[in-house]
């Protein structure tokens, strides 16, 4: 039977590569989504989503051949669509069937407040504030004034789970100049605004059980991670089993999570995620689907998740209802994942471009350790700003939980992935190596309130990236004196900087749509540490042209921009506005430009041409994998040309309007 069952694996390859060699291993053949000429799933709100999933799996279907006998699933992998009921009925009109839950089940689970409602019936406490739904600033606004609703709290949308599904709110400048932007990605991610008001624990950790339970009853619950290591809600860090977790407080999670899929006579597969404060523990979501993590506790178990999945699904004509085995892992004790993404973690800002080079570290392991790497994207492509920007998740796994972190660290620093985008491998080093993380200390705003990143390049390798870019590559204009800026600061490329170096062996040379670029190895000739490892001397180096004059930069784990300036330049400082702002305009300063911080989408304007912005007043909203970049200035102007229009694709840099300093 399984001979003939064909499933479609929907999502990224990050996540659907995994589901797809478990599904193989157990027999099934497996079809991505880009084989059926899907290259990007679309978001839950967006208009035409549901047309352009039909198309899909009519093409699937007639790929496989449902008429001539062959049975075929579709697995909705781990995005929002797994969540969604709509997905089974458009299915079955096809012959199709959605491996998942059933549709009842993804109908009570959707609505986030009526699951902690009644959980809360069989004692399982939450943090809900608002008993009733909302669905606009101005319900919110009456709701703090009637209740005396202190700051910070949680707004929770009332529909889906992951990062999106929940903000932070600590003032009233959040609730006048970002919360509609949160509503506009409800709506797009989500399909609509509702939304609970809930209480803000500081210091909780959060954590994640996943299980499944089968028809008969029967359940079984998987070991728990700690989902804690967050920044904006996004989960950066996952350890399985969850670290440092009181015994007792086990007991109750598995306790709770076996109550509630009764409660629900749930069928399949899912889990909950909880926050837990010391002995309190509350429910925070409930999701009927694999999380993005599920290959960590999967290995941590000895198991086939999928196996399971496959097992509770009311699959019994294809797949029987034995619950698969579970091998002992004693060898690997504790596991931990790493998600790599496209952003600048420093500025918090989306960075997605070509990937033009990548390599995975090949590290000496000792029994038993290991190290797993899935890809998302391979050199070549390029990580659309629609993408979800994440590039690579590293598993490692070994005895202990510092064991493991040692072995992520390491890995980490030799993971290479350069081009025009960037990536956050130095920020998750430097978190992985905080000692309050090794202690296990930390907690769900450990990230984004207590760590504190490097935030300055070394400046002794500026004249050197100059050094690289301008010693092979000529110039129509070489007769003349040329001035280049790296990170906005002037930097010659005649600059002594007092430390000497150079390649190592050949640096390869290129040429990116008509624009040069060059990558290799450089080495460090003196050192100011005579006993600096080679690590510490040789760094790669990749300058990627992102238009004429402009490179991003990769050397080591830093990224840098290169800009190449007109040789009327004067001698003034180079500042552009829209990244350094300061307190008042700079002096002198009547005209100017605006430069887009991002690559992305320009999703509004707020001003016409010769209207007036005032200090901090958002005048254009960007936006880049599933985040919205507000541009705004630090002091008042007038815009005089738009250069962009909304719906404009702009790239990192690019100019999107002129505008005039107004007196202060």
């Amino acid at each position: 039977m399984r001979s003939r069952c064909k499933i479609l694996v929907l999502g990224q390859p990050v996540t659907a590569q995994v589901i797809s060699q478990r599904l193989r291993a157990l027999g099934y053949e497996t079809f991505m989504q880009t084989a059926v000429g899907l290259d990007r799933l679309p978001p839950v709100g967006e208009q035409e989503s549901l047309r352009v999933l039909k198309d899909v799996l009519v093409e699937f279907a007639s790929q496989i051949g449902i008429e001539s006998g062959n049975i075929g699933l579709v697995h909705p992998g781990v995005s929002a669509w797994a969540e969604r009921p709509e997905l089974i009925p458009l299915a079955r009109r096809l012959d199709l069937r959605v491996i998942g839950p059933p549709a009842r089940i993804q109908y009570l689970f959707g609505n986030q407040l009526f699951l902690l409602g009644e959980a809360e019936k069989l004692g399982v406490p939450n943090l809900i504030q608002s008993v009733d739904p909302m669905y606009t600033l101005r319900e919110l606004e009456e709701f703090l004034a009637r209740s005396g609703q202190k700051f910070p709290f949680v707004l929770r949308a009332v529909r889906g789970s992951g990062s999106l599904s929940s903000v932070l709110v600590r003032d009233e400048t959040f609730l006048a100049t970002q919360l509609t932007h949160w509503f506009e990605q409800l709506r797009r991610n989500l399909g609509e605004v509702i939304f609970i008001v809930e209480r803000h624990i500081e210091g909780a950790r959060q954590v994640l059980v996943p299980f499944v339970r089968f028809r008969n009853g029967r359940i079984q619950i998987f070991p728990t991670s700690d989902v804690s290591l967050q920044s904006r809600r996004r989960k950066l860090v996952e350890f399985c089993p969850a670290p440092s977790l009181d015994p007792q407080v086990q007991i109750v999670l598995r306790q709770w999570t076996a109550h509630l899929t009764e409660r629900f006579e749930y069928v399949g597969l899912g889990h909950f995620e909880f926050l837990v404060d010391g002995t309190r523990i509350f429910l925070k979501s409930g999701a009927t689907r694999l999380n993005t993590g599920f290959h960590l506790w999967e290995e941590i178990a000895g198991t086939n998740a999928l196996a399971w999945q496959m097992a509770a699904a009311d699959l019994q004509a294809i797949h029987p209802e034995i619950p698969p085995e579970m091998i002992s892992r004693d060898r690997w004790r504790q596991g931990l994942m790493l998600k790599i993404l496209c952003e600048d973690s420093r500025l918090l800002l989306p960075r997605p471009g070509v990937l033009a080079e990548s390599s995975l570290p090949v590290l000496r392991t000792q029994e038993p350790e290991e190290l797993q790497f899935v890809q998302n994207y391979v050199p070549g492509q390029r990580v659309d700003p629609d993408d979800s920007g994440t590039v690579a998740h590293l598993y490692a796994f070994s005895t202990g939980v510092e064991r493991a972190v040692n072995l992520g660290f390491r890995a980490l620093h030799k993971a290479w992935f350069a081009g025009g985008l960037q990536t956050n491998e130095r920020f998750l080093t430097e978190l992985m190596n905080h000692p309050w993380v090794r202690e296990g200390m930390f907690h769900s705003e450990f990230v984004d309130e207590e760590f504190l990143p490097a935030c300055i390049q070394p400046a002794e390798w500026l004249p050197a990236i100059v050094q690289a870019v301008s010693q092979h590559i000529v110039w129509s204009d070489s007769s003349e004196a040329i001035s280049w800026a790296v990170n906005g600061r002037r930097v010659s490329s005649l600059s002594d900087s007092g430390m000497k170096w150079r390649w190592v062996g050949q640096p390869r040379y290129w040429i990116e749509n008509g624009l040069p670029g060059v990558s290799g190895e450089i080495e460090r000739l003196e050192s100011a540490d005579a006993e600096a490892s080679e690590d510490e001397r040789v760094l790669r180096f990749c300058a990627f042209p992102l238009e004429e004059g402009r490179w991003n930069v990769r050397l080591g784990t830093w990224y840098y921009n290169l800009r190449r300036l007109p040789s009327r330049s004067s001698d003034q400082p180079i500042r552009r506005v829209s990244e350094e702002p300061s307190v008042a305009a700079p002096v002198g300063l009547t005209h100017s430009k605006l430069h887009a911080l991002v690559t992305g989408r320009v999703q509004a304007l707020f001003f016409r041409e010769g209207a007036t912005a005032n200090a901090r007043q958002p005048v254009l909203m960007i936006e880049s994998l599933g985040s919205y970049v507000a541009h705004s200035l630090p002091f008042s102007i007038r815009v005089t040309h738009w250069r962009v229009s909304a719906n404009d694709q702009v790239i990192i840099g690019q100019i999107l309007a002129e505008f005039e300093v107004l007196p202060s």
